[in-house]
């Protein structure tokens, strides 16, 4: 059984373990919540200008932008991995990771070429490391220590790095994966495609955002129900006979790269929320186990100084006994 001495210094480490944890935990919290609400501020944007698009597209079923045309082979692709900078943040970074490396991996051996786009500093090391052993990976760019500060003209810039790629044959196809915000305690990772642009792919969907909950109202004041879901452009638009100057194509190859600089922003957007959420989540616990053995502690240091002060009121007693 430990002594007082011994008790009273991890006691005191724990509280300071469960003092960093509740700062972490309230951080996390804070920074959740700034991401949610620029999820949130982003929707209606982000909705009609894929709404605006689909219609576009609809409305065009011959000439395109060449970010709608799929490349004759598929054998180079680029992945853009969106983990943390640091840790403490659950498995977030390891199931982002694996589903990245899972479809990588498929692709190294079937002989493919794949480049990636780092974000985050676990993800830069974790691809650094397979990077000296497969000779057909190659990380192209990264973004790390960007802390809880969005650097838009970064962000901007690797959409456009993506998007030249693309254009210039550089490869096949553009795959962003990311941890999907579902709450604080589910982030579930994803590979979405980026390029080529699907016309009818689920971007370009009447759908609501992921932050509107069930029954709540939307932006549009529309009642949000999930079993409703999205309905595909191509199926309810007609082509209208609207006059579009200077024609649907030159309006699609403006609004394209901010389309898909919004759908990479957002991306992040929801990927730095579940980080978070998931460090939330994390502290969480780590702050009520600290608290669950300083109790312990706490319970098992009383109980030694009880045993000593009866065992001195013991000795005190037999001391007098002795002397009558």
């Amino acid at each position: 059984m430990a002594n007082t001495k011994e008790l009273k210094k991890r006691l005191k480490s724990i509280q300071g373990i469960e003092k960093i944890t509740q700062a972490m935990k309230m951080v996390a919290t804070a920074r959740v919540k700034k991401f949610q609400a620029l999820a949130l501020d982003g929707t209606p944007y982000s909705e009609l200008l894929q709404e605006f698009i689909g219609d576009l597209a609809a409305n065009s079923m011959d000439a395109l932008s060449p970010l709608f045309q799929k490349k004759d082979t598929n054998n180079k692709a680029l992945y853009v991995v969106m983990g943390a900078d640091g840790g403490m943040c659950g498995s977030f970074n390891a199931s982002v990771m694996n589903k990245a490396n899972e479809r990588i991996k498929k692709r190294l051996s079937q002989g493919h070429k794949v480049k990636v786009i780092c974000i985050g500093k676990k993800c830069k090391q974790f691809f650094e490391a397979i990077e000296k052993r497969e000779k057909n990976l190659q990380i192209v760019d990264s973004l790390t220590e960007y802390g809880a500060n969005i650097n838009e003209a970064k962000i901007y810039e690797l959409a456009g790095k993506a998007r030249d790629m693309f254009l210039k044959g550089e490869v096949d196809v553009v795959r962003i994966v990311y941890a999907k915000y579902k709450n604080a305690m589910s982030q579930v990772p994803v590979a979405l495609n980026f390029l080529p642009v699907d016309k009818y792919d689920n971007r370009l969907v009447k759908q609501k955002s992921d932050f509107v909950k069930e029954g709540e109202r939307d932006y549009t004041g529309q009642i949000f129900n999930n079993e409703v879901g999205g309905i595909l452009h191509h199926q309810v638009i007609k082509k209208a006979n609207v006059t579009f100057e200077p024609s649907v194509e030159a309006i699609i190859e403006a609004l394209i790269p901010r389309y898909l600089n919004n759908v990479f922003y957002h991306a992040v957007i929801e990927s730095m929320a579940s980080e978070f959420g998931a460090k939330m989540t994390a502290m969480t616990a780590a702050n009520q186990n600290a608290q669950d053995i300083i109790e312990d502690l706490s319970r098992e240091f009383n109980k030694i100084r009880q045993t000593g002060i009866t065992n001195q009121l013991i000795d005190i007693v037999n001391g007098g006994n002795a002397q009558n």
